[in-house]
């Protein structure tokens, strides 16, 4: 504000001030402050540890092409920072990735004869792709799987029992990655009429869904296996055939081999 001024108006929503003189005094004001400093916040409790692991399917897996690479993905999460009594409205942060720059293979390590995949090709009929752990189905350049989850701690908990949560809240989730075959990468698909022949395949694009196996140790650790949960919109090829899959793929006892 002016100290004086012999015109005054509005000019596009500002008031504005003509032929004024400036110069008010300025206070004097004078101030003590006096900083006082919280304790530094201590994460410590929440602190989680990973740590990347596998497990060895060599034992299940028989396929020449993969000898000595039969290792399921695998995370440790570590929740032993955790205090013995987790007070309600506690947040606990997962974000964890699996990533591979190898082929990959889909096998069923429970099921000599279950298949992953089906498909009817219009010349010779139905075929199974991914039948038992000796005759997986094959990807490369696979995306990162990556799993986000907060979790709130709903009412004050021992430890044991918030790891126990965690660990169904975590085989809750879901994730869905898109899959495009640019490679030559192959897999071994048997007719649904003689198990015993073989032919190949190639499978060209898929929506791949993710989830893991969660299992406790030492009531504080939690280990993440990744697993192949579901699949649509898959197109396999088969000689100068393509056909789409005519059913879902739906296993939830498959596992991801990394080759």
């Amino acid at each position: 504000m002016p100290l004086k001024a012999k015109t005054q108006c509005i000019a596009d929503g500002r008031l504005m001030y003509g032929n004024y003189i400036e110069g008010r005094a300025l206070p004097e004001v004078k101030a003590e402050f006096e900083v006082e400093y919280n304790n530094p916040y201590d994460d410590d409790f929440l602190a989680i540890g990973t740590e990347a692991f596998h497990f060895d399917l060599s034992s299940a897996l028989s396929d020449s092409d993969y000898d000595n690479l039969g290792d399921q993905s695998a995370v440790r999460l570590k929740l032993e920072n955790l205090p013995e009594t987790v007070s309600a409205g506690t947040y606990v942060y997962l974000d964890f990735t699996f990533y591979t720059d190898k082929d990959c293979f889909i096998t069923n390590t429970n099921s000599s004869t279950t298949h992953a995949f089906s498909f009817v090709h219009p010349d010779t009929g139905t075929y199974y792709v991914g039948v038992g752990h000796a005759n997986p189905a094959k990807f490369r350049n696979l995306e990162d799987v990556r799993f986000r989850m907060v979790y709130e701690v709903p009412t004050t908990e021992t430890r044991a029992n918030v790891v126990q949560d965690i660990k169904t809240e975590l085989e809750s989730v879901t994730i869905v990655n898109y899959y495009r075959n640019t490679s030559n990468i192959t897999s071994d698909a048997y007719l649904s009429t003689s198990p015993s022949t073989a032919a190949i395949c190639r499978i060209t694009q898929a929506k791949l869904q993710y989830k893991v196996d969660v299992q406790v140790t030492n009531t504080t650790n939690l280990e993440c296996y990744l697993q192949f949960h579901d699949a649509t919109d898959i197109t396999i090829e088969l000689g100068s055939g393509t056909a789409t899959t005519g059913e879902d793929a739906n296993l939830t006892a498959t596992t991801i081999a990394l080759g």
